[in-house]
């Protein structure tokens, strides 16, 4: 069985315990969740403010549509210090890219190991460990059971 196939059954049995009012809030945040990568991070950073839950719509929606643009293939962003350059692209947007498609490579530069290292840690605790982040993508608990 392939990793498709397992990540469908996965959905299916645990959609299959949710009550039908769960059913509803989870298939719905879950489709916005895929398609949204602001709305990914409003939902699973939460109320955190190190966790993108105070990311802005005035400022991070639109550098979150740009980074869910695959048209344009070269992107720079340009922000102060401190405005969730690194919290919404760097490591809520590579998770995010991950949920979309888990064949997907990914490079995390960065001018320090330690920092680039950290970054790592910081997603693997996420994946692992954010509650929100868990019910909406049961799948990952494939991660954790394998």
């Amino acid at each position: 069985m392939d990793w498709y196939e397992k990540k469908r059954r996965i959905i299916e049995t645990f959609y299959e315990r949710l009550s039908p009012a769960d059913r509803i809030e989870w298939a719905t945040h879950r489709k916005a969740c895929d398609r949204s990568l602001f709305f990914f991070i409003k939902e699973v950073g939460g109320s955190m403010p190190k966790s993108g839950g105070d990311i802005s719509p005035i400022i991070h929606k639109p550098i979150c549509d740009a980074w869910q643009d695959k048209s344009r293939t070269r992107q720079a962003c340009y922000m102060p210090r401190s405005w969730k350059k690194t919290t919404s692209l760097t490591l809520w947007g590579n998770t995010w890219e991950y949920l979309q498609d888990n064949e997907i490579r990914i490079l995390i530069p960065s001018e320090k190991e330690d920092k680039a290292n950290e970054w790592l840690l910081w997603i693997e605790k996420q994946i692992l460990g954010n509650r929100r982040l868990r019910w909406l993508y049961p799948e990952l608990t494939y991660i954790t059971d394998s």
